[in-house]
Order: structure tokens, then C-alpha cells, then sequence
């Protein structure tokens, strides 16, 4: 059974990132769809304009809404950036996972060598990035979304020499990568995790009615809502 293959070219024309990264972002992007293996991936575009965004943060929450909409955890995202520095030396590629997952971080990796070898660019950063490690603590785009997810960053639009390569490279690297992810087993375990077991549970005691998204962020207002519900419906 085919899979949806999600892919998202960060940012877009009105939320545009570091300077030249949307540039950059769909030119790979347009080298990269003619090489993907459509008889296992269905392959998705993810629209970066959404009605109703006024900023780039409505920007992110639309698309991942939109992204969970239309696809599960039996599918994967994987989201196109660039990197950019003060340091106009730094350069190379880095895939960014969802941080405390062993899974993601050994395809992260697996990414980035991929990207790096049809490239010739370094790996930054040893290839790798935790979520966790970024300004915001989290990414949503790797928290957030229901398809297993990577984001990849593309070289530093910052660096002359990686801008200096062509795009249809890294779309190369990202293809072969993509077309041999069919290792990766289908979502049915047998014994679901402690994590599901807990969700299941306190959404079949209505504790919480919604279990769709586990990773996405809740207010205060919320937790104190579960907690109460939780203490009086024992």
C-alpha cells in the first residue's frame, strides 16, 4: 500500500525565512519531484499560503492543521529548508528530529549523509540536530504533525560554496534517501506503548477528547482542565 509522501518547502513569498531560502528551498523542491519512486510514495505538495494567516506563526499552525488533516502516522513529512549564520564559513547540511526519538535521530542521519553525499557538502553539526536544542525548545513541524517527520537543512544560503552547488544535487541526495525509506515498518505494533495506553484511557473516561495530535502544545488552561477531570472522574 502506498504511503503519502508530504513534502513542505519551508516558509513562503510573504513569511521568507533567512534571505535567499525560499529561493533556494523550490529549486530543489522542483528537481526533487520527477525523482521520487511514485509506485511506494503518493506523493503531496503542502501549500505554503493559507487564508486567514497575519503572521508567520498562524503561517506554521495552518499548514501543520493542514498537513494533520490530510495524512497519519503511517505517512511521512519531510520539510526543505536552509540554514543561515553571521559566520559566512559555516556550511554543510543538518536534518533536524524530533528530539528523545532513537528512530528519528538514526534517519535524520541517514538524511543528512544522503544529502551530503550527492552534494559534497560537510555534515554541520555532525549532521544532526534535536529539536529540543532549537531557540524555541521545540519545532512544531517535527512536534507537532502526525506523519513521521524531518526537516532538513539544505546547506547555509549564508555560504557561498554551498550556494555555489546545484540544487538538483541535494534533490538527488533527498531522493535516494526517500526512495529507499521503505525499510521503515508499518504502523501496526501489537503492544502499544505506555504513551498510547495512558491516551487511550483517559480519552475513553473523557479526561480528554481529543488524542488525535498527542505532541501538540496545550495551555495552562487546558492541563488544569485534564487534571480536574481527571480527579473527579476516578
Amino acid at each position: 500500500m502506498k504511503r503519502k509522501l508530504f513534502i513542505d518547502t519551508g516558509h513562503s513569498a510573504k513569511y521568507q525565512g533567512a534571505q535567499g531560502e525560499v529561493e533556494w528551498v523550490r529549486k530543489i523542491a522542483e528537481k526533487l519531484y520527477p525523482l521520487l519512486d511514485t509506485t511506494y510514495w503518493d506523493v503531496v505538495k503542502v501549500p505554503d499560503v493559507y487564508p486567514g494567516e497575519n503572521s508567520a506563526s498562524t503561517s506554521l499552525i495552518k499548514r501543520i492543521r493542514w498537513i494533520n488533516d490530510n495524512g497519519d502516522a503511517n505517512d511521512m513529512l519531510v520539510s526543505i529548508h536552509a540554514n543561515s549564520a553571521a559566520n559566512v564559513n559555516a556550511r554543510g547540511v543538518e536534518t533536524c528530529y524530533y528530539s528523545g526519538s532513537d528512530k528519528s535521530k538514526e534517519e535524520a542521519l541517514r538524511l543528512s549523509k544522503a544529502v551530503s553525499t550527492a552534494t559534497g557538502m560537510p555534515l554541520f553539526n555532525d549532521g544532526l540536530m534535536g529539536d529540543a536544542e532549537g531557540r524555541f525548545g521545540r519545532l512544531g513541524m517535527i512536534r507537532d504533525t502526525q506523519p513521521f517527520s524531518l526537516l532538513v537543512e539544505c546547506g547555509f544560503v549564508s555560504n557561498k560554496e554551498d550556494m555555489s552547488i546545484d540544487p538538483s544535487l541535494a534533490a538527488r541526495g533527498i531522493a535516494s534517501y526517500l526512495n529507499s525509506f521503505n525499510h521503515m515498518p508499518e504502523n501496526s505494533s501489537t503492544q502499544p506503548d505506555e504513551l498510547t495506553i495512558a491516551l487511550e484511557e483517559l480519552n475513553k473516561r473523557q479526561v480528554i477528547k481529543d488524542i488525535s495530535n498527542p505532541h501538540r502544545q496545550v495551555s495552562l488552561a487546558e492541563v488544569a482542565l485534564i487534571v480536574y477531570r481527571n480527579s473527579h472522574n476516578k
